[in-house]
């Protein structure tokens, strides 16, 4: 599943996660930031921390970045789990009950973000009533 992180109604940075089950569970996850610069010319708008005004040192991105996962991290061994970073990360959701298209393998499809289900699956209900998206590119209509 990719996401992407904006800033306004650019993105920023991604997130990429893949997985697989066979031979056995193994999940990889990446992510990137535009520091200094972003690709000119994409199917969105794109920016990067110096555009913004914001110059940062990747480094010290990488450090307050780190620490924020610990705290994440923390959050779920004092037994918040999954459900208390689901909450947070639902009050910051960008596009929350707005329009989105969804990029699948196979489809695209449109429809309405609903939230995140409590095993993390995006919730979109479209004209066919409510989907569950396990993996796809998540694009802003508004």
């Amino acid at each position: 599943m990719a996401e992407r992180s904006l800033l306004g109604h650019a993105k920023l940075a991604g997130i990429l996660i893949e997985g697989e089950s066979e031979p056995a569970f193994a999940v990889v996850i990446g992510f990137g930031v535009n520091c200094a610069s972003h690709p000119p010319q994409t199917p969105y708008p794109a920016t990067d921390l110096t555009a913004a005004g914001a110059l940062v040192e990747p480094a010290r991105l990488i450090t307050a970045l780190a620490a924020a996962m610990q705290r994440r991290l923390s959050q779920w061994a004092r037994g918040d789990g999954f459900a208390g970073i689901r909450s947070d990360w639902l009050k910051r959701a960008a596009g929350l009950g707005k329009d989105i298209k969804v990029r699948l393998p196979e489809r695209e499809f449109s429809g309405r973000f609903e939230g995140l289900d409590d095993a993390g699956h995006l919730l979109v209900r479209g004209p066919a009533g409510l989907s569950t998206v396990t993996a796809g590119e998540v694009f802003d209509l508004g």
